[in-house]
């Protein structure tokens, strides 16, 4: 083994340590009984199997709020790119999401390290190496039927770097437990993630309600939401087949007004 070699090793080992120790800080609200080892997260298998294990013995929000600090430490050990002089804070919404706990724990610490972007010849977004990690937290978060908590963190990380925490199969799976509570929650989540065919299904379910109830107010002020649509790509599939999706499209409209009057814009 070469010099740089050996160094290269020796480096990686005192991080992993470093990580496993700060890991088992986190969890130690849990049981005082839990351990993270730095061979638990020598590798992505080996740290998902760990997470998992570990996730189990989350029963509280505020335990929840420990799993989410444990894998934004995991974040740098497992991803590549980093620019360590812009870190990227959390929103305010999400540091105050857990309105109903004495304690943040996780959440007001949380950061996510933005990832370089890949380059021109590959271009495509690429699947979180954590990514059964991340659902494994947001079905925590489920659980708890937190699920304006799941829009919050992925609000954070939306944009921060080329890789998308879940994978269309768990995308479809969260978006169809949120359709059962809010579907107009379910298609910005939707739109957050990616997928063209679960963003317009869970368009399909918004055009059902507003044919049904007309726009609530506090949807036809969200002015997120707006930027939301722009930004996700979806809003040509939106007017192109206006004729049967005209609730959204008078919906849409209903927004641009409500959106050019807020700024003071005369249309």
């Amino acid at each position: 083994m070469s010099e740089d070699s050996n160094a290269e090793a020796v480096s990686s080992r005192f991080t992993s340590t470093l990580v496993a120790l700060k890991s088992s800080q986190l969890v130690s609200s849990m049981s005082t009984s839990l351990e993270i080892t730095p061979e638990d997260i020598l590798s992505v298998d080996s740290a998902v199997s760990c997470f998992l294990r570990v996730s189990e013995a989350a029963t509280t929000t505020t335990q929840v709020g420990a799993l989410l600090a444990m894998l934004v430490e995991w974040e740098g050990h497992f991803t590549t790119g980093k620019d360590e002089n812009a870190p990227v804070e959390v929103s305010d919404a999400v540091n105050n999401s857990w309105s109903n706990d004495d304690s943040d724990e996780g959440w007001g610490s949380f950061q996510v390290e933005p990832v370089e972007k890949e380059t021109k010849e590959s271009n495509t977004l690429s699947i979180h190496p954590l990514h059964i990690c991340w659902m494994a937290l947001i079905r925590k978060l489920v659980t708890f039927s937190s699920h304006r908590d799941v829009y919050k963190l992925l609000n954070t990380t939306a944009g921060k770097n080329c890789r998308i925490l879940l994978d269309e199969d768990d995308t479809h799976d969260l978006t169809q437990s949120a359709l059962e509570v809010d579907c107009f929650l379910a298609l910005q989540i939707a739109l957050l993630l990616l997928y063209e065919a679960i963003q317009l299904q869970c368009l399909d379910a918004v055009e059902k309600k507003l044919k049904e109830g007309g726009i609530p107010d506090n949807i036809a002020q969200d002015h997120f939401m707006f930027v939301l649509v722009l930004s996700s790509g979806i809003l040509s599939s939106i007017i192109i087949s206006k004729a049967s999706n005209g609730s959204k499209f008078s919906y849409l409209c209903f927004m641009v007004g409500n959106f050019l009057g807020g700024a003071g814009i005369d249309h």
